[in-house]
């Protein structure tokens, strides 16, 4: 049983990533690649991501127990959003959306959304991202 709710959490952090991939509309590769490369570490297979990657609107998302992993689905989250080098209105929504439901401050995720696309330009150091981070 404890595998199986382990999985469910995994499940379920990258259904949220799906739907922030599929929010514009658009396929772009950046972010796909950064999708699988999560599954990967969090120990979904291809073939599980990709149903996922296809379907997110049939998860039903649920609220991470734990502020740890609350951080780090919104973590995530917001490094999709950004992987394409801008950020889209509707995404942004979205992610507003997803902080609002796991109880964080909407101005620190823009906040860190904006220093997450100026490290991902290379306008700040990793030094500097960490820190925000962090703070998160």
């Amino acid at each position: 049983m404890a595998g199986s709710k382990a999985r469910d959490k995994k499940i379920n952090h990258l259904s949220y990533l799906a739907s922030m991939a599929k929010s514009d509309s658009k396929s772009d590769e950046r972010e796909h690649k950064i999708y699988m490369f999560i599954a990967e570490k969090l120990g979904i297979g291809p073939g599980t991501a990709k149903r996922v990657y296809d379907n997110p609107e049939k998860i039903n998302l649920k609220n991470p127990r734990f502020l740890d992993e609350r951080k780090q689905v919104l973590i995530d989250v917001l490094s999709i959003m950004v992987a394409d080098r801008k950020i889209d209105e509707t995404e942004k929504d979205l992610c507003r959306r997803f902080s609002q439901f796991m109880g964080f401050n909407e101005q620190l995720v823009d906040k860190t959304a904006d220093s997450l696309l100026k490290y991902a330009k290379g306008k700040i150091t990793q030094q500097e991202i960490e820190k925000i981070i962090d703070n998160f």
